[in-house]
Protein backbone atom coordinates (compact mmCIF):
# COMPACT_ATOMS: atom_id res chain seq x y z
CA UNK A 1 0.00 0.00 0.00
CA UNK A 2 1.41 3.55 -1.39
CA UNK A 3 1.33 5.88 1.58
CA UNK A 4 -1.46 8.32 1.83
CA UNK A 5 -0.64 11.68 -0.06
CA UNK A 6 1.21 9.05 -2.91
CA UNK A 7 -1.67 6.80 -3.61
CA UNK A 8 -2.46 6.12 -7.63
CA UNK A 9 -4.84 7.71 -9.93
CA UNK A 10 -6.92 5.16 -12.24
CA UNK A 11 -8.68 6.60 -15.84
CA UNK A 12 -11.26 4.74 -17.06
CA UNK A 13 -12.83 4.74 -20.39
CA UNK A 14 -15.56 2.23 -20.96
CA UNK A 15 -17.01 0.80 -24.25
CA UNK A 16 -19.46 -0.95 -25.38
CA UNK A 17 -17.53 -4.39 -25.02
CA UNK A 18 -14.27 -2.90 -24.08
CA UNK A 19 -12.54 -1.17 -21.24
CA UNK A 20 -9.62 0.95 -21.42
CA UNK A 21 -7.24 2.27 -18.23
CA UNK A 22 -4.07 4.05 -17.62
CA UNK A 23 -2.47 3.84 -14.06
CA UNK A 24 -0.79 6.66 -12.92
CA UNK A 25 1.62 7.45 -9.98
CA UNK A 26 1.58 10.57 -8.14
CA UNK A 27 5.26 11.74 -7.18
CA UNK A 28 5.76 13.66 -3.76
CA UNK A 29 5.31 16.91 -5.88
CA UNK A 30 1.95 15.57 -6.64
CA UNK A 31 3.07 15.19 -10.36
CA UNK A 32 1.59 12.43 -12.09
CA UNK A 33 3.60 9.48 -14.34
CA UNK A 34 2.10 6.96 -16.15
CA UNK A 35 2.73 3.25 -14.84
CA UNK A 36 0.49 1.30 -17.05
CA UNK A 37 -1.92 1.67 -19.50
CA UNK A 38 -4.14 -1.10 -21.69
CA UNK A 39 -7.94 -2.05 -22.79
CA UNK A 40 -9.83 -5.27 -21.84
CA UNK A 41 -11.70 -5.40 -25.31
CA UNK A 42 -14.15 -8.13 -26.32
CA UNK A 43 -15.93 -7.91 -23.10
CA UNK A 44 -19.33 -10.53 -23.06
CA UNK A 45 -17.56 -12.47 -25.86
CA UNK A 46 -15.83 -16.37 -25.58
CA UNK A 47 -12.69 -14.49 -26.66
CA UNK A 48 -12.30 -11.81 -24.21
CA UNK A 49 -8.46 -10.29 -24.64
CA UNK A 50 -6.73 -7.95 -21.84
CA UNK A 51 -3.48 -6.00 -23.08
CA UNK A 52 -1.64 -3.95 -21.26
CA UNK A 53 2.23 -2.36 -20.44
CA UNK A 54 4.08 -0.74 -18.21
CA UNK A 55 5.67 2.49 -18.71
CA UNK A 56 8.55 1.04 -20.60
CA UNK A 57 6.62 -0.23 -22.90
CA UNK A 58 6.68 -4.07 -21.59
CA UNK A 59 3.62 -5.70 -22.73
CA UNK A 60 1.54 -7.73 -21.52
CA UNK A 61 -1.12 -10.44 -23.34
CA UNK A 62 -3.89 -12.24 -21.60
CA UNK A 63 -6.63 -14.71 -22.98
CA UNK A 64 -10.08 -14.73 -20.49
CA UNK A 65 -13.32 -14.84 -20.99
CA UNK A 66 -15.08 -11.47 -18.74
CA UNK A 67 -18.72 -11.81 -18.98
CA UNK A 68 -18.96 -7.84 -18.13
CA UNK A 69 -17.42 -4.70 -17.64
CA UNK A 70 -17.32 -5.40 -13.63
CA UNK A 71 -15.38 -8.68 -13.95
CA UNK A 72 -12.88 -6.99 -16.23
CA UNK A 73 -11.93 -4.35 -13.95
CA UNK A 74 -11.74 -7.37 -11.54
CA UNK A 75 -9.08 -8.69 -13.88
CA UNK A 76 -7.59 -5.56 -14.50
CA UNK A 77 -6.91 -5.26 -10.71
CA UNK A 78 -5.29 -8.43 -10.46
CA UNK A 79 -3.05 -8.44 -12.98
CA UNK A 80 -1.97 -5.25 -11.97
CA UNK A 81 -1.68 -6.37 -8.11
CA UNK A 82 -4.14 -2.99 -7.58
CA UNK A 83 -6.13 -2.74 -4.44
CA UNK A 84 -8.74 -0.46 -3.58
CA UNK A 85 -6.20 0.74 -0.83
CA UNK A 86 -3.66 1.67 -3.43
CA UNK A 87 -6.01 4.40 -5.05
CA UNK A 88 -6.27 7.74 -4.18
CA UNK A 89 -9.40 8.00 -6.97
CA UNK A 90 -11.10 6.99 -9.89
CA UNK A 91 -11.29 9.23 -13.02
CA UNK A 92 -13.97 8.54 -15.68
CA UNK A 93 -14.19 9.53 -18.80
CA UNK A 94 -18.23 10.37 -19.55
CA UNK A 95 -18.97 12.28 -23.30
CA UNK A 96 -21.95 13.58 -22.25
CA UNK A 97 -22.96 16.38 -19.51
CA UNK A 98 -25.78 17.95 -21.35
CA UNK A 99 -25.74 22.13 -20.60
CA UNK A 100 -25.90 21.01 -16.75
CA UNK A 101 -22.57 19.91 -16.06
CA UNK A 102 -19.45 21.81 -17.07
CA UNK A 103 -16.95 20.54 -14.99
CA UNK A 104 -15.24 17.41 -13.78
CA UNK A 105 -17.53 16.48 -10.58
CA UNK A 106 -17.59 14.25 -7.34
CA UNK A 107 -19.72 11.14 -8.59
CA UNK A 108 -23.05 11.15 -7.06
CA UNK A 109 -26.41 9.75 -7.52
CA UNK A 110 -27.60 13.41 -8.78
CA UNK A 111 -24.85 13.01 -11.43
CA UNK A 112 -25.47 9.52 -12.57
CA UNK A 113 -28.67 10.76 -13.15
CA UNK A 114 -27.73 13.47 -15.29
CA UNK A 115 -25.50 10.88 -16.87
CA UNK A 116 -28.55 8.76 -17.55
CA UNK A 117 -31.12 11.72 -18.48
CA UNK A 118 -28.13 12.76 -21.18
CA UNK A 119 -28.64 9.37 -22.66
CA UNK A 120 -31.02 10.34 -25.64
CA UNK A 121 -28.28 13.00 -26.54
CA UNK A 122 -25.50 10.46 -26.45
CA UNK A 123 -26.80 7.08 -27.26
CA UNK A 124 -24.02 4.96 -27.94
CA UNK A 125 -21.13 6.16 -25.29
CA UNK A 126 -23.20 7.47 -22.06
CA UNK A 127 -24.84 4.40 -21.45
CA UNK A 128 -21.48 2.04 -21.30
CA UNK A 129 -19.91 5.47 -19.58
CA UNK A 130 -22.35 5.17 -17.04
CA UNK A 131 -22.12 1.05 -16.77
CA UNK A 132 -17.89 1.86 -16.07
CA UNK A 133 -18.69 4.08 -13.18
CA UNK A 134 -21.51 1.37 -11.77
CA UNK A 135 -18.50 -1.27 -12.34
CA UNK A 136 -16.35 0.76 -10.16
CA UNK A 137 -18.56 1.21 -7.25
CA UNK A 138 -19.48 -2.11 -7.05
CA UNK A 139 -16.26 -3.07 -6.57
CA UNK A 140 -14.49 -0.45 -4.77
CA UNK A 141 -17.50 1.15 -2.97
CA UNK A 142 -17.48 3.89 -0.96
CA UNK A 143 -13.66 3.77 -0.01
CA UNK A 144 -12.00 5.00 -3.53
CA UNK A 145 -13.62 8.67 -4.62
CA UNK A 146 -14.75 9.03 -8.26
CA UNK A 147 -14.92 11.45 -10.69
CA UNK A 148 -16.79 11.86 -13.99
CA UNK A 149 -15.02 14.39 -16.59
CA UNK A 150 -16.70 15.48 -19.30
CA UNK A 151 -16.12 15.47 -23.17
CA UNK A 152 -18.26 18.40 -23.24
CA UNK A 153 -17.56 20.69 -20.46
CA UNK A 154 -14.36 22.37 -22.01
CA UNK A 155 -17.01 23.67 -24.64
CA UNK A 156 -19.43 25.40 -21.81
CA UNK A 157 -17.59 28.57 -22.66
CA UNK A 158 -19.01 28.73 -25.96
CA UNK A 159 -21.46 31.97 -26.73
CA UNK A 160 -25.13 31.23 -27.77
CA UNK A 161 -24.49 32.80 -30.89
CA UNK A 162 -22.04 29.78 -31.77
CA UNK A 163 -24.00 26.69 -29.89
CA UNK A 164 -27.45 27.80 -31.08
CA UNK A 165 -28.59 26.50 -34.42
CA UNK A 166 -31.34 28.56 -36.69
CA UNK A 167 -34.24 26.46 -35.51
CA UNK A 168 -37.05 27.55 -33.19
CA UNK A 169 -35.52 28.59 -29.92
CA UNK A 170 -37.81 27.19 -27.40
CA UNK A 171 -40.04 24.43 -28.79
CA UNK A 172 -36.81 22.86 -30.46
CA UNK A 173 -33.05 24.53 -29.08
CA UNK A 174 -34.58 24.41 -25.13
CA UNK A 175 -37.43 21.57 -25.08
CA UNK A 176 -35.16 19.05 -26.83
CA UNK A 177 -31.78 20.13 -26.55
CA UNK A 178 -31.01 20.80 -29.93
CA UNK A 179 -28.04 23.06 -29.78
CA UNK A 180 -24.06 22.56 -30.55
CA UNK A 181 -22.19 20.82 -27.38
CA UNK A 182 -18.89 20.14 -28.53
CA UNK A 183 -16.18 17.16 -27.87
CA UNK A 184 -12.76 15.78 -27.25
CA UNK A 185 -12.69 18.01 -24.49
CA UNK A 186 -10.38 16.39 -22.43
CA UNK A 187 -7.84 16.91 -25.09
CA UNK A 188 -8.29 20.61 -26.01
CA UNK A 189 -7.68 21.07 -21.70
CA UNK A 190 -4.50 19.26 -22.39
CA UNK A 191 -3.04 20.73 -25.26
CA UNK A 192 -4.22 24.08 -24.07
CA UNK A 193 -2.12 23.94 -20.83
CA UNK A 194 0.73 22.46 -22.88
CA UNK A 195 0.71 24.75 -25.20
CA UNK A 196 1.04 27.79 -22.94
CA UNK A 197 4.21 26.10 -21.42
CA UNK A 198 5.23 26.40 -24.82
CA UNK A 199 4.78 30.19 -25.67
CA UNK A 200 5.39 30.74 -21.73
CA UNK A 201 2.39 32.62 -20.60
CA UNK A 202 -0.87 32.04 -19.08
CA UNK A 203 -3.41 30.48 -21.11
CA UNK A 204 -5.93 32.95 -20.08
CA UNK A 205 -3.34 35.12 -22.69
CA UNK A 206 -3.83 32.86 -25.50
CA UNK A 207 -5.82 32.29 -28.80
CA UNK A 208 -5.69 29.43 -30.79
CA UNK A 209 -6.62 26.96 -33.09
CA UNK A 210 -6.43 23.14 -32.03
CA UNK A 211 -6.50 20.72 -34.22
CA UNK A 212 -7.63 17.12 -33.18
CA UNK A 213 -6.92 14.66 -35.78
CA UNK A 214 -7.33 11.73 -35.48
CA UNK A 215 -10.29 8.39 -36.46
CA UNK A 216 -12.82 11.11 -35.18
CA UNK A 217 -11.58 14.64 -35.89
CA UNK A 218 -12.29 18.15 -34.80
CA UNK A 219 -11.00 21.39 -34.41
CA UNK A 220 -11.53 24.42 -31.85
CA UNK A 221 -11.16 28.30 -31.97
CA UNK A 222 -9.25 29.53 -28.43
CA UNK A 223 -9.21 32.87 -27.51
CA UNK A 224 -7.85 34.24 -23.98
CA UNK A 225 -7.66 30.35 -22.92
CA UNK A 226 -11.67 29.86 -23.60
CA UNK A 227 -13.62 27.79 -26.27
CA UNK A 228 -15.45 29.75 -28.27
CA UNK A 229 -16.41 27.79 -31.44
CA UNK A 230 -15.69 23.90 -32.30
CA UNK A 231 -16.58 22.02 -35.20
CA UNK A 232 -18.27 19.19 -33.72
CA UNK A 233 -21.73 19.95 -32.66
CA UNK A 234 -24.47 18.46 -31.38
CA UNK A 235 -23.15 15.01 -32.24
CA UNK A 236 -19.51 14.43 -33.23
CA UNK A 237 -20.88 13.75 -36.85
CA UNK A 238 -21.19 17.50 -37.10
CA UNK A 239 -18.06 19.30 -38.46
CA UNK A 240 -14.58 17.84 -40.46
CA UNK A 241 -14.89 14.62 -42.38
CA UNK A 242 -13.31 11.55 -40.43
CA UNK A 243 -12.32 8.40 -40.78
CA UNK A 244 -15.32 7.18 -41.09
CA UNK A 245 -18.14 10.34 -40.72
CA UNK A 246 -19.39 12.82 -43.11
CA UNK A 247 -18.80 15.59 -41.18
CA UNK A 248 -21.08 18.60 -42.37
CA UNK A 249 -23.88 18.31 -45.01
CA UNK A 250 -26.54 19.46 -46.54
CA UNK A 251 -29.42 18.62 -44.05
CA UNK A 252 -32.00 17.93 -47.53
CA UNK A 253 -29.35 15.62 -48.31
CA UNK A 254 -29.73 14.12 -44.94
CA UNK A 255 -33.22 13.79 -45.07
CA UNK A 256 -32.89 12.78 -48.61
CA UNK A 257 -31.00 9.29 -47.83
CA UNK A 258 -33.30 8.84 -44.95
CA UNK A 259 -36.06 8.49 -47.29
CA UNK A 260 -34.26 6.56 -49.52
CA UNK A 261 -32.40 4.33 -46.95
CA UNK A 262 -34.29 4.65 -44.08
CA UNK A 263 -32.72 5.89 -40.37
CA UNK A 264 -30.78 2.94 -39.50
CA UNK A 265 -28.44 2.32 -43.06
CA UNK A 266 -28.81 6.97 -43.07
CA UNK A 267 -27.21 6.49 -40.06
CA UNK A 268 -24.69 3.64 -41.05
CA UNK A 269 -23.52 5.28 -43.77
CA UNK A 270 -22.77 8.82 -42.16
CA UNK A 271 -20.97 7.53 -39.26
CA UNK A 272 -19.18 4.59 -40.34
CA UNK A 273 -18.67 4.89 -43.99
CA UNK A 274 -17.75 8.27 -44.79
CA UNK A 275 -13.92 9.87 -45.38
CA UNK A 276 -11.21 12.76 -43.91
CA UNK A 277 -10.65 15.42 -45.53
CA UNK A 278 -8.79 18.43 -43.19
CA UNK A 279 -9.62 22.07 -43.44
CA UNK A 280 -8.68 24.95 -41.18
CA UNK A 281 -9.88 28.36 -41.09
CA UNK A 282 -8.42 31.32 -39.52
CA UNK A 283 -9.74 34.51 -37.78
CA UNK A 284 -8.55 36.95 -35.55
CA UNK A 285 -5.14 37.98 -33.51
CA UNK A 286 -3.31 34.03 -33.84
CA UNK A 287 -1.00 33.35 -31.56
CA UNK A 288 -0.66 29.45 -32.58
CA UNK A 289 -1.99 26.50 -34.62
CA UNK A 290 -1.63 23.31 -33.00
CA UNK A 291 -1.98 19.41 -34.96
CA UNK A 292 -2.68 16.60 -32.05
CA UNK A 293 -4.19 13.19 -31.84
CA UNK A 294 -2.92 10.09 -34.69
CA UNK A 295 -2.93 12.10 -37.81
CA UNK A 296 -1.78 15.22 -36.73
CA UNK A 297 0.82 13.80 -34.54
CA UNK A 298 2.04 11.46 -37.33
CA UNK A 299 0.99 12.66 -40.66
CA UNK A 300 3.38 15.94 -42.15
CA UNK A 301 1.76 15.85 -45.25
CA UNK A 302 -1.62 15.99 -44.05
CA UNK A 303 0.12 19.39 -42.05
CA UNK A 304 1.02 20.78 -44.86
CA UNK A 305 -1.98 20.46 -46.85
CA UNK A 306 -3.79 22.11 -43.81
CA UNK A 307 -1.40 25.11 -43.86
CA UNK A 308 -0.87 25.11 -47.50
CA UNK A 309 -1.72 28.75 -48.46
CA UNK A 310 -2.12 30.42 -44.86
CA UNK A 311 1.04 32.11 -45.53
CA UNK A 312 -1.57 35.79 -45.48
CA UNK A 313 -2.38 34.69 -42.43
CA UNK A 314 1.44 34.81 -41.11
CA UNK A 315 1.38 30.61 -41.00
CA UNK A 316 4.31 28.90 -42.88
CA UNK A 317 5.70 25.06 -42.06
CA UNK A 318 9.57 24.63 -42.26
CA UNK A 319 9.78 21.50 -44.41
CA UNK A 320 12.20 20.03 -42.61
CA UNK A 321 11.08 20.37 -39.22
CA UNK A 322 7.29 19.05 -40.19
CA UNK A 323 8.95 15.88 -41.45
CA UNK A 324 11.31 15.86 -38.12
CA UNK A 325 9.56 17.30 -35.45
CA UNK A 326 7.63 14.59 -33.32
CA UNK A 327 6.73 17.59 -30.52
CA UNK A 328 7.30 20.42 -30.57
CA UNK A 329 7.92 23.81 -33.28
CA UNK A 330 7.45 23.23 -37.14
CA UNK A 331 6.92 26.45 -37.98
CA UNK A 332 9.89 28.83 -39.32
CA UNK A 333 11.70 31.50 -36.97
CA UNK A 334 10.21 33.98 -39.22
CA UNK A 335 6.44 32.42 -38.77
CA UNK A 336 4.52 35.26 -37.38
CA UNK A 337 1.96 32.74 -36.22
CA UNK A 338 3.58 29.58 -34.57
CA UNK A 339 2.40 26.18 -35.73
CA UNK A 340 3.06 23.22 -33.08
CA UNK A 341 3.04 19.55 -32.84
CA UNK A 342 1.80 18.38 -29.34
CA UNK A 343 0.81 14.90 -28.44
CA UNK A 344 -2.47 14.85 -26.52
CA UNK A 345 -2.76 12.55 -23.62
CA UNK A 346 -6.73 13.01 -22.56
CA UNK A 347 -6.25 10.50 -19.77
CA UNK A 348 -3.62 12.34 -18.00
CA UNK A 349 -5.78 15.17 -18.36
CA UNK A 350 -8.90 13.03 -16.87
CA UNK A 351 -6.16 12.26 -14.17
CA UNK A 352 -5.46 15.79 -13.06
CA UNK A 353 -9.26 17.39 -13.22
CA UNK A 354 -9.58 13.71 -11.08
CA UNK A 355 -7.12 14.53 -8.52
CA UNK A 356 -8.09 18.44 -8.21
CA UNK A 357 -12.12 17.95 -7.79
CA UNK A 358 -10.73 14.74 -5.01
CA UNK A 359 -7.84 17.56 -3.57
CA UNK A 360 -10.92 20.62 -3.40
CA UNK A 361 -8.43 22.58 -5.63
CA UNK A 362 -10.96 22.21 -8.56
CA UNK A 363 -14.33 23.63 -8.45
CA UNK A 364 -16.50 20.16 -9.09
Amino acid sequence: MAPGNLKKVLVLNAGSSSLKFKLFARSEDLNLSLESRGVAERIGDLKSALSFCDASGKQKNISSQLGDHQEALRTIFKELKLSASDLFAVGHRVTHGSDKIYKASRITPEVKKIIADTIPLAPLHNPVNLLGIESAEALLGSEVPQVAVFDTAFHHSIPPEAYLYAVPLKDTAERLSVRKYGYHGSSYAFLLNRAAEYFHKPKEQLNLIICHLGAGASMACIKLGKCVDTTMGMTPLEGLCMSTRSGDIDPGAVLFLVNKLGIRKTDQLLNKQSGLYGLVKVNGNLDGVVFSAGIGEHSSPVRERICEGLEGFGIELSPKRNLSTKEGEISPNRSRVKVLVIPTDEEQQIAMETVSVVTGLGDG
